[in-house]
């Protein structure tokens, strides 16, 4: 049963908190004397674009107070970030916004002298409903070890090679072993999965919640009774995943790893587990029947003069854990 649940994003206790997890960073702010009335982010990392290594930009956390957004806030913020650009001289830079995020949309076509932002792809994020048990699989699901940290990062960063603005998986990268899983075959890693909980760096606040999918919140609840249903107006406990690969080939392996997160989300007490996809991935068909509900979002490039090419014909990549 498919549903859109409405959600805020809060920052609490330090807002800077997640900024700092991204990176290194740019903030923004607008004053109205001594009043913060709007702000904004620039991110710059590495990541995969047409299968290599690139630097680009990251432009979000666009926030402008409800009685200035007919005001040139929203403008002057991003043409201090498009100075930002030509200054550090990124070439790719990328913006998600919420669907249908009208007042972010009409500064993105280029005008009054900002550059034009193409539309590049769509995404589905999707919410899970925690499970019990993980479910009959004929794979093996197996823990990570610190052990296999070499060939999950190489095996990681090869799959994502394959996305547009794919996560570059650093090799020190921090990985819980209760919190990631493999699958193996013939002694080489086929399947990858891990989560993370964001609730020390923001919370997703529930805004509104469809008619369809509060009956089957409460329906689960009957079965089980100790799941927490999402109240509005009040933070959603989730798990986030953070990874999630296969191999090529392997497509009905991710079911087994999503069941497995699941699991792992019932055990720690959530009451999502949520993943975003490109809705042209493969991967979306193969989970999309597994979820709850989903909201949706759109991916843009800032198109600058003589800037590469990049093939939107492939799927685009996004760390939903960290918007």
């Amino acid at each position: 049963m498919d549903g859109k649940i409405k959600l805020m994003i809060d920052r609490q206790p330090d807002y800077f908190s997640l900024l700092r997890l991204k990176g290194d960073y740019f903030l923004l702010v607008a004053l109205d004397n001594d009043k913060i009335v709007g702000a904004i982010a620039y991110h710059i990392k590495q990541v995969y674009i047409n299968h290599s290594p690139e630097i680009t930009g990251y432009i979000s956390d666009l926030k402008v107070l409800p009685e200035y957004r007919n005001s040139l806030t929203t403008y002057r913020l991003l043409k201090a970030i498009v100075e930002i650009i030509e200054q550090q001289k990124i070439e790719i830079n990328f913006i998600l916004t919420a669907k249908g995020n009208e007042l972010v949309a009409k500064v993105l076509e280029g005008r009054a002298g900002l550059p034009l932002a193409k539309k590049v792809c769509e995404f589905y994020v999707f919410q899970f409903l925690p499970k019990i048990k993980p479910g009959n699989s004929k794979y093996s699901i197996v823990p990570f070890q610190e052990k296999y940290r070499k060939p999950s990062i190489a095996f990681l960063n090869s799959r994502n090679s394959k996305l547009q603005f794919g996560t570059l998986v650093d090799h020190k990268e921090k990985i819980e072993g209760d919190q990631a899983w493999m699958i193996f075959h013939d002694s080489q890693i086929i399947g990858f999965v891990s989560v993370i909980d964001m609730e020390p760096y923001k919370q997703n606040v529930v805004m509104n919640i469809p008619l369809s999918v509060t009956w089957q919140l409460k329906l689960y609840r009957l079965f089980f009774p100790s799941f927490q249903p999402p109240k509005i107006n009040k933070p959603i406990r989730m798990h986030h995943v953070k990874h999630l690969a296969v191999a090529k080939g392997n497509m009905d392996c991710t079911i087994a790893l999503i069941h497995q997160a699941r699991h792992y989300a019932h055990q720690k007490g959530m009451t999502f587990l949520s993943y975003g996809l490109d809705k042209k991935n493969e991967l979306t068909k193969k989970i999309q029947p597994l979820s709850t509900a989903k909201f949706e979002s759109e991916g843009f490039v800032l198109q600058r003069p003589k800037m590469k090419t990049v093939n939107i014909s492939m799927p685009f990549h996004e760390n939903f854990y960290l918007v």
